[in-house]
């Protein structure tokens, strides 16, 4: 390997130019004061070829009567840093007779967080629900069952009944809100025409008295908030 550490002025121009090796000093004794531009390259024959090996810059000014120094670090080219090895895919692990007997007799939500983290493992950005987030999610769909109209009314909500199977399939699929889809009453069609304050929100019940979403009234437009569709 050879080294050459070249001087460069503010116009580009090469003003000096010498051989070093590593570690050691290299003085220019002849510079004028000024800005310079200090190049190092070293050179490696690779492959009986000559290439730039690695190389360092940096910039430096000279002022009169006093000796500026500079050290560089060589920094070798990318094409030249040793590649880390590949890694081997993953091989999955063969199932014995004793494991697949496990596998069997393992509780219902035990196999499904097996099975989630098995196929977290081949596509990692599914989602995977664990036993806890399972139990929650029953918990969660129990409760919201329980909100009724009564507590609707607590909560400042007026509650307003789907009339039939048409309107209930017209609301869970957002088609536009029309008044005659609900009623006041569960039991018998009571219009909420001209019954309803002019800006109020609303929750809406299935004709199985089920929560099924709240809607808002603003005048005389009503506007969906959130559906949900209950089986």
């Amino acid at each position: 390997r050879s080294f050459t550490i070249s001087v460069i002025d503010s116009d580009h121009n090469t003003v000096d130019q010498k051989d070093g090796t590593p570690g050691a000093e290299v003085v220019f004794n002849e510079l004028q004061v000024g800005a310079y531009i200090v190049h190092c390259r070293c050179y490696a024959n690779i492959d009986g070829k000559q290439h730039v090996y690695a190389q360092a810059k940096d910039t430096v000014e000279i002022l009169a009567d006093k000796v500026a120094q500079l050290t560089l670090t060589l920094k070798i080219e990318t094409e030249f840093l040793p590649k880390e090895p590949e890694k081997d895919a993953e091989k999955e692990p063969e199932v014995t007779e004793e494991e697949e007997k496990q596998e069997t007799e393992k509780p219902e939500t035990e196999k499904q967080e097996t099975e989630n983290q098995k196929s977290g493992k081949k596509q990692k950005q599914s989602f995977i629900l664990t036993s806890e987030e399972i139990q929650l999610q029953k918990e969660i769909l129990q409760k919201k069952i329980q909100f009724t109209p009564q507590i609707a009314e607590l909560c400042g909500l007026i509650p307003i009944y789907l009339v039939n199977e048409d309107a209930e399939n017209a609301f869970f699929n957002g088609k536009t809100l029309q008044k005659s889809y609900f009623s006041l009453s569960l039991n018998t069609h009571q219009s909420i025409e001209k019954k309803l304050p002019e800006n109020c929100e609303i929750s809406v019940f299935s004709t199985k008295n089920q929560f099924s979403g709240i809607i808002s009234k603003t005048y005389s437009k009503f506007k969906y908030c959130f559906v949900i569709n209950t089986p």
